[in-house]
């Protein structure tokens, strides 16, 4: 009877301090993408047909000129609520209800 009382003892204890640590590495990596630095966007090159490559599933670079080269930067404050909407529906319906990591969806 003594070994079993010190066995389930044990055992509590080893899920005890599993479970503070799981509560402590969630919290360290919540705030750590919570309050991680923005990313500085006016650092980023714009894409363009000098500077992308298309390849195929052969490695063999896809010919681009019969398409159009143009191309016009919008703003996030320029587009339609409508436009907005579809982008969000189809990558991450909770996209403005969360801080970048969807847990529930997790």
């Amino acid at each position: 009877m003594k070994k079993k009382k010190k066995l389930l003892k044990q055992i509590f204890k080893g899920m005890f301090f599993c479970m503070c640590g799981t509560v402590v590495c969630f919290f360290v990596y919540y705030f750590s993408v919570t309050y991680s630095t923005q990313l500085d966007t006016s650092k980023f090159e714009r894409a363009s047909a000098s500077n992308v490559k298309f390849i195929d599933g052969n490695d063999n670079e896809i010919n681009l000129s019969n398409f159009s080269t143009s191309s016009q930067y919008v703003t996030y404050g320029s587009l339609k609520k409508h436009t907005i909407d579809a982008f969000v529906s189809v990558e991450d319906k909770r996209y403005f209800e969360h801080n970048g990591l969807d847990y529930i969806r997790i």
